[in-house]
């Protein structure tokens, strides 16, 4: 790539969080042209059940790793009122500044977006939340508020705040009701991609066909490209001019990311963040010291040591220890900062989908523990 600037690489750990003050000025791709034909109907989007018509004819799925579908969520409101519809701006991982992207390239959508949704669902309270230190993005919407029926929340962007249940947790604090499944209580979150693309079908766009992804090469300014669904990664970092040649991929971030083949992977509707580094030594495990740092940051108040012991003790996983798991968020900070490198988030996250895929008759409930954890 032509006249990529190089910068001193902002470290933490041996982890590459990228250039604290990078904001893309333009789209590395250029975006697909929307069609200038307007939808059909869309001014009649005025109900959730001709939103829910609207997300699925666009092929509006899953846009974001960690916040469930819209029309998921759409699903498990039904007919209930909608106390709080959170658009979420934080940055999903320590190196990502998609949603200040979308902010700076493509206001005009999101607001599209945004008042389809407000059209749509009428809740009770809307709130964008925007990580504090941001204060661009704060200030633009900030100054949008007044006239959209909209809060500004700035938060503290501290991870894995981004994650919608603890999100929800610090907005509502005891009030949600349905950790699992917070629609159900009338909370929704809608990551940017999600408001962004409804903005498009808002304009005329007939198909949920690319999406933005910023792309990070360790030691090179990061980019911000419009990838089409179902593109192979080597083919959209060869467009990039990006190396690829004995390097690691990672999808979705350094944190709780994962390592992927560019040959063989391709872009997901939820691919936000990929990122190349060369390949680091290995790190061979040890004994645990019971140092107590994965629960000091685990923010969910789970004890990641303790789950790992008791999965190596137990061929058979017994419930009644292990259905702390399913509390996990899948953030990674516990295999971080464990200064023993165990592999303790891979190994939560696998107790975690086996015991999820155990049907609920089977199942032995969840332990009032899983609810109390109110604070983080």
């Amino acid at each position: 790539m032509s006249a990529v600037r190089r910068f001193p690489s902002r470290m933490s750990g041996g982890v590459y969080f990228g250039p604290a003050d990078w904001r893309a000025k333009t789209w590395a791709i250029a975006p697909t042209p929307i069609p200038q034909t307007a939808a059909a109907g869309v001014t009649a989007i005025n109900n959730r059940d001709t939103l829910l018509a609207l997300v699925r004819r666009v092929g509006l799925g899953k846009t974001d790793r960690v916040t469930p579908a819209l029309a998921d969520q759409l699903e498990l409101l039904g007919q209930r009122p909608v106390r709080l519809l959170v658009l979420n701006l934080l940055p999903s991982q320590p190196e990502s500044a998609l949603a200040a992207a979308l902010t700076d390239l493509a206001l005009a959508h999101l607001r599209a977006g945004l008042t389809l949704l407000d059209m749509a669902l009428r809740a009770k309270q809307q709130l964008v939340a925007v990580d504090r230190h941001d204060q661009r993005t704060v200030k633009i919407w900030r100054d949008l508020a007044p006239g959209h029926n909209l809060g500004v929340k700035a938060l503290l962007g501290k991870y894995p705040l981004a994650h919608p249940l603890v999100l929800l947790r610090v907005l509502c604090r005891r009030s949600v009701l349905n950790y699992a499944a917070p629609a159900a209580a009338g909370l929704l979150v809608v990551d940017p991609v999600t408001c962004w693309a409804l903005g498009r079908a808002a304009a005329g766009e007939a198909r949920f066909t690319h999406r933005p992804v910023q792309v990070v090469v360790q030691g090179l300014e990061p980019v911000l490209a419009m990838a089409r669904i179902g593109e192979p990664l080597r083919d959209l970092f060869t467009r990039l001019g990006f190396p690829t040649a004995d390097m690691e991929c990672i999808a979705g971030g350094m944190l709780s990311g994962q390592l992927v083949n560019p040959a063989d992977a391709v872009i997901e509707p939820h691919t936000d963040v990929l990122a190349l580094r060369p390949s680091p030594r290995p790190e061979p495990s040890a004994d645990c010291i019971g140092c107590g740092w994965c629960v000091q940051a685990c923010p969910t108040g789970l004890n990641p040591a303790a789950i790992l012991a008791e999965a190596g003790m137990h061929a058979a996983m017994p419930l009644a220890h292990l259905y702390e798991a399913v509390g996990c968020i899948d953030c990674g900070l516990c295999t971080y900062l464990c200064p023993s490198r165990l592999p303790l988030a891979a190994t939560i996250g696998n107790i975690k989908r086996s015991l999820t895929a155990i049907p609920a008759a089977q199942a032995a409930p969840a332990p009032s523990s899983l609810s109390a954890q109110e604070s983080i």
